[in-house]
């Protein structure tokens, strides 16, 4: 097991546990942004920290401050000239009983974006098919008496599943955490451990929630891969560091964000190989 696939474990875990905290204190508030900025800490100290984890795992932060800082532009490969695009949006469960954690739900997932009356999660799937990716909801979780283990505290689900299950008739069914955890959502180590690499993140997920088989999910989503020079040479990111980026401009805008498209904050590259891989 890698030291990455641990970080990823134990970052979960502190989530679960930090959720949990202030669900239980009276006046705290735990939000998406929240826990995705804790985590980006986290990683970068650690990328730091470790030479090897460096080489393959890249953290980006653009220079937009338009960007939504709850999604995630996450790109997987088996090496940099291989990568598959993973569209994640960050999701907190919330607890409607202050004095019963042991029910959570995503009240969110019903969110409209602005004025267009255009529901979040299809701007989601539709950036995920014009950019021939794969969306992801992150799920950040906490609920008393969970007998699966504190991993579940980032759990990752297809979008496409969400949508298809829970909302019917231009209604939504808000899908509560038992619904979702253990089962169709994974913990998000998936994405990283090299015990579900074959069947996950190095590859795409055959696991899907939607139960696909590997060729229909292809053709669905017709997934392509992407190299790295070719997410870099966009001017608009900046590795991301602890003091922050040096050069934040609102004049880098691209065409989505006036179309209210899924607009990634953070970029993300894994690979199982380092830079002098092919």
């Amino acid at each position: 097991m890698n030291s990455l696939c641990n970080k990823f474990k134990e970052l979960a875990e502190n989530s679960w546990d930090r959720i949990g905290f202030g669900r239980s204190h009276f006046n705290l508030r735990v939000f998406e942004t929240t826990i995705t900025q804790n985590l980006l800490f986290e990683l970068i100290k650690f990328r730091d920290a470790n030479p090897t984890i460096r080489k393959r795992f890249l953290i980006y932060e653009s220079r937009n401050e338009n960007r939504n800082g709850n999604d995630i532009a996450l790109y997987l490969g088996k090496t940099r000239n291989k990568l598959t695009y993973y569209p994640m949006q960050a999701k907190v469960i919330y607890h409607p009983f202050r004095k019963n954690l042991s029910f959570g739900w995503y009240p969110s997932i019903n969110h409209v974006v602005g004025n267009s009356n255009r529901n979040q999660i299809d701007l989601l799937i539709n950036h995920a098919k014009s950019k021939k990716g794969l969306p992801l909801y992150l799920l950040y979780n906490y609920v008393e008496g969970f007998i699966h283990g504190k991993t579940y505290g980032c759990s990752i689900i297809e979008a496409r599943y969400i949508k298809s299950k829970y909302f019917s008739s231009g209604k939504w069914q808000i899908p509560n955490f038992a619904q979702l955890n253990p089962g169709k959502a994974v913990p998000w180590h998936y994405l990283v451990c090299p015990e579900q690499a074959d069947s996950f993140s190095l590859k795409y997920p055959v696991y899907s929630p939607i139960e696909y088989s590997d060729r229909i999910l292809q053709e669905e989503y017709q997934l392509e891969t992407f190299s790295y020079n070719e997410l870099i040479s966009n001017e608009e990111w900046e590795e991301s560091q602890i003091v922050g980026p040096k050069d934040v401009t609102t004049k880098i805008r691209r065409q989505e964000d006036e179309n209210l498209d899924f607009n990634p904050k953070f970029m993300w590259v894994i690979t199982e190989e380092g830079e002098n891989n092919e």
